[in-house]
Formats: structure tokens, C-alpha cells, sequence
């Protein structure tokens, strides 16, 4: 049967006159009258149960022969009130149906933990206790009110409404809030909303406000009483934690109006004012739209006006905020027993029962009352009235924002429905005029290295390549010349190879994540490490066993000694092994992998979004270790280089036209690393800085060496215009002849010795 039926069927027949011979059904009314300050009281409520009784009585087909009459009972809000008062309605005469209230969820357990045992439903109507939901102990438990847990279906859709993704609760240390709270986490985390932080206090906030601040959140969903309310938020207000950023989502439906406004903490009501900002509340719907007709066929703005009348023949003059929960508890009762007259006679274990024979010890029937109950729909004083499976109303959620000082209603959340109705005449209100954003936004920003730079180091590069290959072209032309055969064209050839090399490994330094994918990447990274480490060993590992040569033939006076270059080459060979060897482990044991690094990040002008620089880069777990063996074994090769060239600095012979050079190449290389390379490991996460300085030391020494070794022989044959014979004369110097005592005639004989033996190498020059 349809709402809209209901409402009109019934109320046609709700004012004629009841017969003098009905039978009474006492319900027993529970009230909170005589209550402490700060509990709830629900004393203002009986005027208006005692209308909708009467509208009851009034109705000739709702409880044709039946009577509602009611006895009401003090339970002061306390749980020992609520047991007295219960034990006192067992003992007296009249049998309770059912039980009506109470108005405060501390006398309202008590008693629905006592009514199952008894066979009693009892239909609450202020009871927003989460708990009282439990159908396991709470077994015939209703109420019209929602529970304060479903109003966290319009908490989540105001966060889902406002698209915030990231949130924080801050509770009370207690157990209403608790499950409150437990419900609220199952549901943010089925909407997909981040809860950031989760915190709990008892007494002071001070610690949790200062993680939830910490945390960079600003989205706070606040369930305590409203005396702690008051101290939370004047702690926010200590702490600075506030302002147009901040906001607070308040379980305040059960707050006095203008609750910020009493003085029991130490801030003004300015200030709490100023930290409370543009907050927002829920609470349940109390009453629907005054031109809304109800089951009484009256609207609810001319019940409304009924029960201030009725009010103000009363002590209790402030009209009770559910007061609307109250009247259509009396009629969900109501609607029970009558549509239980019928249920009854269609059961085999009822058949023959009527309500009057209701008594403390039939299951049965209360059992048929709350199957009746569940299924009970009309449209109330409230809302429409239907009941959810847990025997609570679903009603709507009033939808409520601070704006200028008053609680002003900017929506509605339709529980059923599961929409928020916003009131376009009434919007939501913030400081920024625009809606807060839930935290600061993260952008991560990656840090590549400026293509400006890198494209005027890969032009180097590639510059520095065609001049190697000019000189691999000079010195392959004129190798049979015996000026450049004299200086080993073998080994020169290995020192250009090795250079180009590092001019490649200066290219792929410059190849960085925003080129290649990061796969690509890491292949990049273990190239660059092994050209760079074979480039270096083969022109300076070649300049190594030119000096040695030089020096054993010059120092060993007494003997001939007699070195060729394949023995070099070897040499040069063996210390390519040792790289391949280091390199080969290094990436089977500890693969090479990109990783990135942050950098401190940076806020906008507004707050809202932070920027966090980060840069990709190439690392291995034990890098340092690799790259220690690496430097460790090549910077002994040109320490003692160096010391290989001091020792042959006076060697000035025409026949061995480069030894001079080849020493000023070897310091070239070995002064310019010892500078550079602790400045690039103290410069690690100056990414800039260390590429060009890494890219520059690669080409500063490569180009001079180059420039030192081949340079003077360029020049050599430009002034003979490359002829061949005036090499094969001696006639290049004048100085031809070598210094006895620093070039003994053994020496100078090896040296002539080495020229015969590389000349059978190779075939004349065809000139």
C-alpha cells in the first residue's frame, strides 16, 4: 500500500466520535522530566504524545475498539531511574502493551536491554545511540528517530558533494562515539575517501590537533559532546588551526543553539567563533515542510500550532526539538496494534487471541507486533515514516553550514534516495569564495637536466669525435712515415679509439628519463659505465705503456732492451680484462636501476598546492663500493703514470719525438681528477652541476691528451709538406743526436732496434 494511499484513506475516517465501550491498551510513557544540567529532557515531548494519542482515539478505523491510554514515568536520563521505573511498570496492575520512549539514549538501553524478556516493543523517539541498533541485544528496540549513525551516509555524501578525498577524524573517548565513529570508517573507506589520520582524546585535544595539523589536513569530522566541542575548538584556535582552509564537519544536531557562545573554556566566544569558520553539521530532519499534509488529515504547519497550544498549558514552555519523533511514535504504535488484530487471527499459534490478551509471558504476539512494526509506512509528523531492517527510521539529514554567526540549512540528504537536495536559495558560504581544498595538493615535478646544456656538451662531444677521427685519418696516412712510426701509430691509434669512446660516454650522460622510458634508461646508464671505463683504459691505459716503455729503455743503461708494440697492446689488453671483470660483476651481483630523488618542495601563493622536484637517476645498492674498485685500480694507474713521466721529464730525444708530450698528457689527466672528482661526490645531488662538470672533465683532458700527442706531429709534417724522405734523413731536427748522459748509446740502440723491428711490420708507404 502506497504512502500517498495511506495518507489519504486514513484521515477520512479520524474524527468521528469513539464509542464509550472501548477497551483500553496502556502503553507505558517514559519520560526524561526531572533531569541533571547538560542531560537531555524530553518532558516537553508528553504534550505532544498526549495530541497524537488523541488523534488516535479519534480515529474510528485505526483501533476500532481499543483505547490508547498512557501512564508516564520519570526516569531522569539515568540508567538506575530508567530500571526503577521499569520494575514498576511490571509490578503494577495494568499490563503495558508496549513501551513508549525514553527521550535520552542513557535511560533508553536499560530498558531496551529488559523489554525481551518481558515481551514488550518499545518505540523510542530521541534515542540516537548508534548501539541501540544492535538487533542481537536490542531485540525489540525501535525508534522513529535515525540513529545518529545513519546520518553518516550525509556526512560522507557532504564530503563526496564537495569532491574531498582526504579526511581525519577526531572523537571523544567514549563508547557512543565510538561506534559512531566505526561506522563512519566503513563508510568512507566504501566511497573511496582517504581517512588520513584517526585520532582519539579523552579531556584534552591539545596532541591530536597537533597530528591532524602535522598531517597537512584540513577536512575533520568531529564527534564529541558539545562541552568538549567547545574546548576542541578553542585548543584549534591555540594551536593556529584555523581559517579559510580548515573545516570542521560537526555531529552538532544535538548542540544548544549558538553552543559556542557559553563560557566554560579559556577562549572568547570571538575566538571560537573565528576558529570555527564556515562549519558544517548534520542532523536528523525533526520536522517536514509546514503545507505537508499528514496521517492525522492535518498539515504539519496546523500540528505545529496544536502543540503550542497544548504546551503552553504546561510547566514545559520550550517546545522540544523532536517533538515531531514523538507523535509519530504514537502512531507507529498504533498502526502496530491495529494491523496486528488481523495479523494475529492469521496464525495458527494466535488465531484466537486478541490484544487485549496480551501478557508479559506471549512470545508469540511480540513477535507478530515487530514483524507488524517493520512494516509499518505513513506519512509523519517528520518524514515519511518507514523503518529500515534494524527497526530505526529512515528519514533525511538536515544539511547545515555557520554562515555570518547562524546555522543557516544549505541541503537535505534523502537517506532513500541517497541524494543531497541542495537549497538553491541558501548555498554553501566560504571565506576564500571558493570551496576548501581537503589538503595540499601534491604535484610531483621531475628535474631534468636543461637541453641547452646538454645540447652544447653532445656538440662538444660530436666535435670532439670528428677530430679524433681526423687524427685516426692523419695518423693511419703517415704511419710509415718514420717520425710517426717512431711514436707507435699502434698505440696512438688505441688512445684515439679510447677517447672516442669517452666522448660517447659524455653523449649518454646527457640521456636522461625525459628522452628514453626507464627501462631504456637503465641500459643507458650501464653503457655509459662501460664505455666511459673502457674509453678511459684504453687512452690512458696506451699513454701508460708508451711512458713505461720509455722508461724502461731509457733508465736501464747497461742493457739493450727491446719492447714492441704488441707487448703494449697487451699490456693495454690485460687492463681491459681487469674493467671487464669489475663491470661484468658489478651487473650480474648489483644491477644498476633508476631511482629518484626529492628535493624540498615549494607552496603557492595560495596554499594549495605543493610542488615536489624530483630527479631520476641511475644507482645500485653498492654502488660506492663498484665505482670505489673502478677508481681505486685506474687512479693507481695514473699515479703511477705520473710517476713513470716525472722519472723520463729529462728524456729530449728526436728519435722518441713524444715522450715529453706523453708526460705533460699524463699530468693533463691525473691533476684535473684529482680536483674534479671529490667536488662531483661532494656535488651528489646537484644534478646540473655534476653533468657538466662530469661532461667537461671528459672533454677538457681527452681533447688536450689528444691535442699534446698528435698536435706537434701535425705540425711536424706541415713543415716538411708531408714528405716522407726527410723523416726517413733525420733532417727534422737539428738536434739529432742524443745526450749521453741521459740517452746512454744502449738506449738509443733499443730505440733503433724497436724502429727496425716495427718496420718489417708494416709495408712501405706507397708515398
Amino acid at each position: 500500500m502506497s504512502l500517498k494511499f495511506l495518507a489519504a484513506l486514513i484521515p477520512l475516517i479520524c474524527f468521528t466520535h469513539a464509542s464509550s465501550e472501548k477497551i483500553p491498551l496502556v502503553i507505558g510513557g517514559v519520560f526524561d522530566i526531572d533531569t541533571k544540567p547538560g542531560d537531555e529532557n524530553s518532558a516537553s515531548m508528553i504534550p505532544i504524545v498526549r495530541m497524537a494519542i488523541k488523534h488516535v482515539n479519534a480515529c474510528p478505523k485505526t483501533l476500532v475498539n481499543y483505547e490508547l491510554q498512557m501512564e508516564v514515568k520519570d526516569v531522569k536520563c539515568q540508567d538506575s531511574d530508567a530500571i526503577h521505573a521499569f520494575t514498576e511498570f511490571i509490578r503494577e496492575e495494568k499490563k503495558k502493551i508496549m513501551i513508549l520512549g525514553p527521550g535520552c539514549s542513557k535511560s533508553a538501553e536499560p530498558f531496551a536491554k529488559a523489554t525481551p524478556f518481558y515481551n514488550l516493543v518499545q518505540v523510542a523517539m530521541a534515542g540516537a545511540n548508534p548501539a541501540l541498533s544492535c538487533a542481537k541485544i536490542f531485540p525489540t528496540f525501535m525508534r522513529t528517530i535515525p540513529p545518529e549513525h545513519f546520518q553518516n551516509q550525509g556526512r560522507v555524501a557532504i564530503v563526496k558533494h564537495f569532491k574531498w578525498r582526504r579526511v581525519a577524524i577526531l572523537r571523544e573517548n567514549m563508547d557512543t562515539y565510538q561506534g559512531l565513529s566505526n561506522d563512519l570508517v566503513k563508510r568512507l573507506k566504501k566511497a573511496g575517501i582517504q581517512l588520513a589520520s584517526y585520532q582519539t582524546f579523552t579531556g584534552n585535544a591539545e596532541l591530536q590537533i597537533e597530528n591532524i595539523q602535522k598531517n597537512d589536513l584540513r577536512i575533520i569530522f568531529g564527534m564529541f559532546s558539545e562541552k568538549a566541542a567547545r574546548k576542541v575548538i578553542c585548543t584549534a584556535f591555540q594551536k593556529g588551526f584555523y581559517g579559510p582552509k580548515v573545516v570542521w564537519i560537526l555531529m552538532a544536531g544535538g548542540y544548544r543553539e549558538q553552543w559556542w557562545g557559553y563560557n566554560d573554556v579559556n577562549c572568547t566566544k570571538e575566538e571560537l567563533c573565528k576558529a570555527l569558520g564556515n562549519y558544517l553539521s548534520t542532523e536528523a530532519l525533526m520536522i517536514g515542510k509546514d503545507n505537508q499534509d499528514t496521517i492525522a488529515r492535518k498539515t504539519i504547519e496546523e500540528l505545529r500550532a496544536e502543540y503550542k497550544a497544548e504546551l503552553s498549558k504546561t510547566p514545559y514552555k520550550e517546545p522540544s526539538r523532536h517533538a515531531a519523533f514523538a507523535y509519530d511514535a504514537v502512531w507507529t504504535i498504533a498502526l502496530t496494534l491495529h494491523r496486528s488484530i488481523s495479523a494475529l487471527q492469521q496464525q495458527n499459534e494466535t488465531r484466537n487471541m486478541s490484544l487485549e490478551d496480551f501478557d508479559y509471558n506471549n512470545t508469540a504476539m511480540r513477535k507478530t507486533f515487530m514483524k507488524v512494526a517493520k512494516g509499518v509506512s505513513f506519512q509523519g509528523m517528520s518524514y515519511p515514516v518507514y523503518y529500515s531492517r534494524n527497526s530505526s527510521q529512515i528519514s533525511a539529514n538536515n544539511i547545515d553550514q555557520r554562515q555570518r554567526g547562524e546555522m543557516k540549512r544549505i541541503g537535505t540528504y534523502d537517506m532513500k534516495r541517497k541524494v543531497i537536495v541542495v537549497d538553491k536559495s541558501q548555498t554553501a558560504q566560504w571565506e576564500d569564495k571558493k570551496v576548501p581544498a581537503c589538503s595540499i595538493k601534491k604535484i610531483l615535478e621531475p628535474r631534468y637536466l636543461p637541453k641547452s646544456m646538454v645540447f652544447t656538451m653532445d656538440g662538444l662531444c660530436v666535435l670532439g669525435i670528428l677530430f679524433a677521427a681526423g687524427l685516426f685519418f692523419f695518423n693511419f696516412k703517415y704511419r710509415n712515415v718514420r717520425y710517426i712510426r717512431m711514436s707507435s701509430p699502434n698505440m696512438n691509434n688505441i688512445i684515439i679509439l679510447g677517447c672516442v669512446l669517452i666522448y660517447i660516454s659524455g653523449i649518454l650522460f646527457g640521456i636522461d628519463a625525459e628522452i628514453v622510458s626507464k627501462k631504456t634508461h637503465e641500459k643507458v646508464c650501464q653503457t655509459s659505465a662501460w664505455t666511459a671505463s673502457f674509453g678511459f683504459t684504453m687512452a690512458f691505459g696506451a699513454l701508460f705503456s708508451k711512458t713505461w716503455r720509455v722508461h724502461r729503455i731509457f733508465m736501464n743503461k747497461l742493457k739493450k732492451t727491446v719492447i714492441q708494440d704488441y707487448q703494449l697492446i697487451i699490456v693495454v689488453i690485460l687492463l681491459l680484462m681487469i674493467d671487464a671483470c669489475v663491470l661484468s660483476t658489478w651487473q650480474i651481483l648489483d644491477p644498476i636501476y633508476t631511482t629518484s630523488k626529492t628535493f624540498p618542495r615549494r607552496i603557492d601563493q595560495d596554499g594549495d598546492i605543493a610542488i615536489y622536484p624530483y630527479q631520476t637517476f641511475c644507482t645500485s645498492k653498492h654502488e660506492n663500493l663498484w665505482t670505489g674498485l673502478l677508481y681505486g685500480y685506474k687512479g693507481f694507474l695514473l699515479l703511477f703514470c705520473t710517476y713513470l713521466a716525472w722519472e723520463t721529464r729529462k728524456v729530449h730525444m728526436p728519435a722518441l719525438n713524444d715522450s715529453k708530450q706523453i708526460g705533460f698528457a699524463v699530468y693533463n689527466v691525473f691533476i684535473p681528477c684529482v680536483i674534479i672528482i671529490p667536488i662531483l661526490n661532494l656535488l651528489g645531488s646537484h644534478s646540473d652541476a655534476v653533468y657538466l662538470l662530469s661532461t667537461l672533465l671528459c672533454l677538457f683532458c681527452t681533447t688536450i691528451t689528444q691535442c699534446l700527442i698528435f698536435v706537434p706531429k701535425i705540425f711536424a709534417m706541415k713543415r716538411t709538406n708531408g714528405d716522407p724522405s726527410s723523416y726517413e734523413k733525420g733532417s727534422l731536427s737539428s738536434g739529432s743526436t742524443v745526450d749521453s748522459k741521459i740517452c746512454p748509446s744502449s738506449s738509443a740502440k733499443s730505440l733503433d732496434h724497436n724502429y727496425k723491428a716495427e718496420k718489417t711490420t708494416f709495408p712501405p708507404h706507397a708515398g
